[in-house]
């Protein structure tokens, strides 16, 4: 194999690259990136299960392939000068990197044993890379830090009709982001781990539409020069729409901004022996938030809409930052039923995205 890259593009994608390849493992391979030469050139890395394939603009002189340390790799291409460089292959899998008077030979390993993942050719549907990574941005958060039978540390994909749906849980809380997308699809659903949901926000740009394509236990994104595959996890996502509340009777419009801030006051007491910020809603659109610490107290008052009975209710300060920190408009709602069951916390203007959120106990 010989081919000619620009320093630059190299860079980019080898550094793209390192998200994925495995940094500790008992298989060299993983720790390893393909290089591959066919007409056009290709990098890949894997760690069994994601796969990341980038094009990467060149000239091929020598057709081949090869598999190369990936930090090696990458620390040798950042330290080149901004000029072309040159991979050519030797025997026993060595590869001289060079650079007008600048060369590094560099031990490879047999590219005939790096895992390929098998490529999906029929497309299940296509979606704006953008609003693929907005609908991640506000529902990834909700996932566990714990592995569960149910699936609760990965992200649901579902789609039905012309409409995608992305949905994370941890049990306490939920959210869901759905959003019209072109065509008439068949009903679906794949559950993604929440690592592979983060890297296609890493991996895709702004650009224009992704390709989903769906293979036996993978799920493929393929973008202009970046192809993604991401095995799903085995077994099935609560059923939750049992679980979005209706018909809630109390509703609040708030500055976003102003209960954000307000609650991050909260927050300085309220993890404290798993101390939530208790509520008080009153209809003259009066609005308490209190927390009583072991090492101190917070009282704040805010002025409110507010439609419905009084209502004191507990909530954990922390996942209503989370929810507010990843929503764009300016006033949000919020909608109850009493101090012990589900709220719904939703944008003013905006339905496609919702945020469930139970309350906490209160012991008084």
């Amino acid at each position: 194999m010989k081919i000619k890259v620009g320093k630059e593009n190299l860079q980019k994608t080898l550094a793209k690259l390192q998200g994925i390849v495995e940094k500790r493992t008992i298989y060299p391979i993983l720790s390893h990136v393909l290089i591959q030469a066919k007409g056009e050139i290709f990098l890949e890395a894997t760690d069994l299960e994601i796969g990341l394939r980038e094009k990467v603009s060149g000239r091929v002189e020598e057709e081949g392939e090869i598999c190369v340390e990936a930090r090696k790799v990458y620390e040798i291409v950042k330290e080149m000068p901004k000029e072309d460089l040159y991979f050519e292959t030797e025997d026993n899998f060595w590869v001289k990197i060079s650079s007008g008077n600048i060369s590094f030979r560099l031990a490879g390993l047999d590219p005939k044993d790096f895992p390929r993942f098998s490529e999906a050719k029929e497309e299940v549907f296509s979606v704006n890379g953008s609003l693929l990574k907005k609908m991640i941005k506000r529902v990834s958060f909700c996932t566990s830090s714990q592995q569960s039978s149910m699936n609760l540390h990965g992200v649901l994909f579902e789609v039905e009709k012309s409409v995608l749906r992305l949905v994370a849980t941890d049990g306490h809380r939920l959210a869901l982001y759905q959003s019209e997308i072109e065509g008439v699809l068949k009903p679906a659903q794949w559950v993604l781990p929440k690592k592979g949901v983060m890297e296609i926000r890493r991996v895709f740009g702004e650009e224009g539409k992704l390709n989903i394509k769906s293979k036996e236990n993978l799920l493929h994104f393929e973008g202009e020069k970046s192809l993604l595959s991401v095995r799903l996890l085995e077994g099935g996502f609560p059923e939750y729409k049992y679980v979005l509340p209706s018909g809630l009777d109390n509703k609040a419009i708030i500055d976003r901004e102003i209960f954000l801030r307000a609650l991050r006051r909260a927050s300085v007491f309220s993890g404290e022996k798993g101390e939530g910020v208790k509520m008080n809603f009153s209809p003259d659109g009066r609005f308490e938030l209190q927390v009583e610490g072991p090492s101190g107290e917070y009282r704040e008052g805010l002025n409110i809409q507010y439609e419905g009975f009084p209502l004191r209710i507990m909530f954990n300060a922390h996942y209503l930052i989370e929810a507010l920190n990843v929503m764009e408009e300016e006033r949000v709602r919020f909608e109850l039923r009493d101090s012990e069951s589900a709220a719904l916390l939703r944008e003013e203007k905006n339905d496609a995205y919702l945020y469930v959120v139970m309350p906490m106990r209160m012991l008084e």
